[in-house]
């Protein structure tokens, strides 16, 4: 369609714009937020000054280097009494006692493989820091006591043989086992050769001498009546 000459163009009123009631409330929002902003801005406002951090302990605080300095604990076993590195059936309970036991008839048994060497050496030199040297160690074989021959008093039993070893196997064991079950013989004839043997586990740590502390705390104590009922069945 054409415009025809001579007619007059009326323009058009605004257009009213109404704002929706989440526009208003916006508007109104930013309104008052700027009021305080423009208020401040006329005024100088010093920000607290942040403490400073606490300054963290260094490597070597935490872990400061030790003043402790490493000593030799083992010294060379000398078999004066020709007992070690036996046979305990062949050469005797009571002769094997007799030879490193103390003067008190105190006796410390361990017992090991060639597995567990190490720690049993580090019990050995656990006693010794403690200052107990009686002790023997029972192998299951004679190649464990040859393995630690001149540094660890040790002996070992025939009755770890197979041809013994099913009696001990009645008791429902495996060879762990076993070897624990012969020490406990072993500890029981201790007792009834009048010693006063004390069992330990070879992955154990002491930081006193456990014979002089029973000795106090316990003064007469005696293991044969408490052994007495375990061990008669056990008898070989």
């Amino acid at each position: 369609m054409g415009w025809r000459s001579g007619a007059s163009v009326q323009p058009r009123p605004p257009r009213e714009v109404v704002a929706g009631p989440f526009e208003s409330c916006e508007r109104e929002e930013r309104d008052h937020d700027d009021e305080p902003a423009a208020r401040s801005a006329s005024k100088s406002f010093a920000m607290p000054r942040r403490p400073p951090e606490p300054t963290l302990p260094s490597y070597s605080d935490l872990y400061p280097k030790s003043a402790w300095t490493p000593t030799r604990r083992l010294k060379p076993v000398v078999d004066t009494a020709g007992v070690l590195y036996r046979d305990v059936e062949e050469v005797g309970l009571n002769a094997i006692a007799s030879a490193r036991a103390s003067a008190s008839r105190d006796l410390v048994l361990i017992t090991a493989d060639l597995h567990q060497l190490d720690i049993a050496t580090n019990l050995v030199a656990n006693l010794a820091d403690v200052g107990v040297h009686n002790y023997v160690v029972l192998g299951n074989r004679p190649p464990t006591c040859e393995a630690v021959r001149g540094r660890l008093a040790c002996v070992w039993s025939t009755l770890l043989e197979p041809k013994y070893r099913a009696r001990l196997r009645g008791a429902m064991t495996n060879e762990v086992r076993t070897m624990w079950l012969l020490r406990q013989i072993y500890f029981g004839r201790l007792v009834g050769l009048g010693y006063n043997p004390m069992l330990l586990d070879a992955d154990v740590i002491l930081f006193r001498d456990p014979l002089a502390l029973i000795a106090a705390e316990l003064p007469g104590y005696a293991a044969r009546n408490h052994l007495a009922q375990i061990l008669r069945c056990a008898t070989l």
